[in-house]
């Protein structure tokens, strides 16, 4: 268990495990952990999703600081003493980004920060209009109180996308976030795990993002800036949304998914603010049919492919 293997007295830090309904024998291995390490607190509750585990970890966490590790991935070893180390060097920090690796054939650092950017303070809405976006709260270092302070939650209405429109809602209000290069944290890549298979379902559940922005927009004051944020969040899933619809090898059901996009009271997608996606999001605006032309392209060469490897 990698959150145990670190060069830190047990005392200076707690690791919460939510056992979200399983149905395997993860309940008494987390109880022998349990009653091995003080430190370590076990929480079982039916199963609701990892939104629902998220926030009742974060409700019971007694720290300053939060880090969310999923139960596939890992950290590396010895590596929360230099973190805690950089906490105290930034005490003024509500947020720290911290090295995030995809562990598939061949090793890649996910969400890369701009080297002109590093050893330097920025606010989350600063950082945006920089055009760094960042779509998993895995190896982000939260200041606790921060979370609380905004009422920051992760949505449970949606079961797809939940860390990247965190991620966009703690940028809205985060107004010191740094870099930190350490060699962190390791996803943990399993193809033909159920979160990598897909179906139309599936694939316009993701849709129901869109209301979760629009009922945040509706219950408070936000910024242009702000809107800004959560605009691009409403692009990428419109888009996410899209290239998993064509990925599936399916076209029936299109009509369905565009309807319920273009009857969302975020489309048309306002580009005000940002630089991101600006073109993109002309085209989305001005022809559903036209934006995902390149998708259709995309299927029907994968298809192609398929064949020919055949």
């Amino acid at each position: 268990m990698s959150c145990l293997n670190q060069d830190l007295e047990s005392n200076k830090f707690e690791i919460i495990i939510i056992n979200d309904g399983s149905t395997d024998n993860s309940g008494k291995i987390i109880q022998k952990y349990a009653e091995k390490h003080s430190n370590i607190k076990s929480i079982t509750k039916q199963n609701e999703g990892v939104s629902s585990a998220r926030n009742k970890g974060i409700s019971v966490a007694k720290g300053e600081y939060l880090l969310f590790v999923d139960s596939d991935d890992s950290i590396e070893q010895n590596s929360l003493n230099a973190i805690i180390s950089e906490t105290e060097k930034r005490k003024n920090q509500l947020m720290i980004l911290i090295s995030l690796i995809y562990r598939n054939n061949k090793p890649k650092v996910m969400y890369n920060f701009p080297q002109e950017l590093t050893n330097k303070t920025y606010t989350g809405i600063k950082l945006f209009q920089k055009g760094y976006l960042r779509g998993s709260v895995c190896g982000v270092l939260f200041k606790k109180q921060f979370i609380l302070d905004n009422k920051l939650k992760f949505s449970e209405k949606i079961r797809n996308g939940e860390d990247s429109l965190f991620m966009s809602m703690s940028f809205l209000y985060a107004t010191s976030i740094s870099h930190l290069n350490i060699d962190f944290y390791k996803v943990t890549v399993r193809e033909g795990s159920a979160s990598r298979v897909w179906h139309f379902d599936k694939v316009k559940e993701m849709l129901n993002g869109l209301n979760v922005i629009n009922g945040f927009i509706g219950k408070n004051a936000l910024t242009d800036e702000q809107l800004a944020i959560l605009n691009i969040k409403a692009y990428g899933i419109i888009s996410n949304t899209l290239y998993y619809f064509f990925s599936i090898h399916s076209l029936s059901g299109y009509s369905e998914l565009k309807n319920s996009i273009k009857k969302s009271h975020l489309y048309p997608i306002k580009p005000f603010g940002a630089k991101q996606f600006r073109n993109k999001i002309y085209l989305l605006n001005f022809s559903f049919d036209l934006f995902c032309v390149p998708f259709l392209f995309r299927k029907f060469y994968s298809d192609a492919k398929r064949l020919v490897l055949r």
